[in-house]
């Protein structure tokens, strides 16, 4: 390894001086040829090689890698074959005995050439209580299997609400509502009743927000709209997946609502729609690839674009 380390600074030093900055040294247009067992002369650019005291190594990443792997393996096959030869060379007398620690054994006396060597002394159990144990927890192992395979199903039906109508009374999992992925701790009833005490409570206090923030409580209308039955919502995009026409119109309902905003006309629909996919022949205008009408296509979903952005959606743009 000393003679490596020299013949890596020798190449450094031809290559570059010791004055120069670290960040005049690692240039990206700069090359390096690379004499490493991987290489083997193949130039590669300079950001190729790690950095040993603000100079690059010799050998590139890559070898460096396949060397270290390489030294590896020689020194466990050295070692595998240093406690092969311990095996072979180790013959006790059969006379002398030793104490078994082992669950077979309890603590009976057993001859050594009963017992493995680790680093030149026996272990302290013998050969069949070693194989007792791994066969134990191989055992162990695909009983705990097998618990997992034939683990009946629980199904869980009820569950206890804790909101002010019920008090705690098992109520059906279908009554409750949903936080996220989670049920909520209380039923859909109760949940409903303390909404109506608090608008009751606060009543003065929405009256007062709505007076003094009536844009945003137009926009929060809205989007209470779109957002009102979710069943229904997914209900039509299964609609979507199976037509097209139902597909085209959600799209031209996204780009009316879009146009209204920016007070742009949009007086498109699906028949004029249908005519430019015929005249396409239901290809991108610009990268010719195919459309698909459908949600969550990736890359091939089709959109309605136009042609200047300072008009609205408007037949013929």
């Amino acid at each position: 390894m000393e003679n490596i380390d020299k013949h890596i600074d020798e190449d450094i030093d031809e290559d570059i001086d010791e004055d120069k900055d670290i960040g005049n040294i690692i240039d990206k247009n700069r090359t390096r040829t690379c004499n490493g067992p991987c290489c083997l002369g193949i130039v590669k650019p300079i950001t190729e090689f790690g950095l040993n005291n603000g100079k690059p190594r010799s050998p590139c990443k890559e070898c460096n890698k396949f060397i270290y792997k390489k030294c590896r393996n020689d020194q466990k096959k050295i070692r595998d074959d240093q406690q092969q030869k311990e095996r072979d060379e180790y013959k006790p007398d059969a006379t002398i005995m030793k104490n078994c620690k082992g669950p077979c054994c309890n603590g009976k006396m057993v001859s050594l050439a009963e017992f493995d060597i680790n680093k030149g002394t026996p272990l302290l159990q013998c050969k069949k209580c070693n194989i007792y144990l791994c066969e134990k927890s191989k055992r162990k192992r695909q009983k705990a299997k097998n618990k997992l395979d034939n683990k009946p199903e629980v199904i869980i039906t009820m569950k206890k609400c804790d909101g002010p109508c019920c008090n705690g009374i098992m109520v059906a999992l279908s009554e409750f509502g949903k936080n996220g992925n989670c049920l909520r701790y209380r039923c859909k009833k109760c949940c409903n009743m303390l909404s109506k005490q608090y608008k009751e409570q606060n009543h003065d206090k929405f009256k007062i927000y709505r007076a003094t923030n009536k844009e945003q409580y137009n926009k929060n209308k809205e989007k209470r709209k779109l957002n009102y039955n979710k069943d229904k919502i997914l209900a039509q995009k299964k609609a979507r997946l199976k037509n097209i026409d139902i597909f085209i119109k959600y799209l031209i309902n996204h780009l009316r609502l879009k146009d209204k905003k920016h007070n742009r006309e949009c007086n498109i629909d699906v028949e004029y729609i249908k005519q430019l996919i015929q005249t396409q022949n239901n290809k991108c205008k610009y990268s010719g690839a195919e459309l698909i009408w459908e949600e969550r296509a990736g890359i091939y979903q089709a959109t309605i674009d136009r042609i200047s952005s300072d008009l609205g959606h408007i037949k013929g743009n």
